[in-house]
């Protein structure tokens, strides 16, 4: 998308999230739930956590690296209204959850060996 940084869910990443979330729908007569993993953590972890109304519960370790250009996945999120969280890698030392704006939002730290360090990352998961 013509920016440099760490990357973004591409935009028909995200229609074919929202067609597919409407077609389950369709299909099975209700609203499908679901979890959502992906490395990059959205801008709105970011938001969320800069946010002095939002309760935070775990650590922030490190900055947030966010997408690089914000797509608009968060808001096809709450418009399909189908998903229980959403959870993110990359940021080795966070570990923290919280609801913003309804959805729940997290980071999963990191799992087993390797990686770089921290506080937390030094540790295998």
């Amino acid at each position: 998308l013509g920016q440099e940084g760490w990357g973004c869910v591409y935009p028909d990443q995200v229609s074919w999230y929202l067609e597919t979330s409407r077609r389950l729908a369709k299909q099975d007569g209700r609203v499908v739930p679901g979890i959502m993993f992906h490395h990059i953590p959205l801008n709105e972890v970011l938001h969320a956590w800069n946010d002095p109304d939002v309760p935070m519960h775990g650590t922030k370790g490190e900055g947030i690296c966010c997408f690089s250009v914000n797509t608009g996945l968060f808001a096809a999120i709450k418009e399909a209204g189908n998903l229980w969280g959403v959870f993110h890698g990359h940021d080795h030392n966070n570990d923290f959850v919280a609801v913003y704006e309804g959805v729940r939002l997290g980071f999963g730290r990191k799992s087993g060996y390797g990686g770089y360090g921290g506080s937390i990352a030094d540790h295998p998961g």
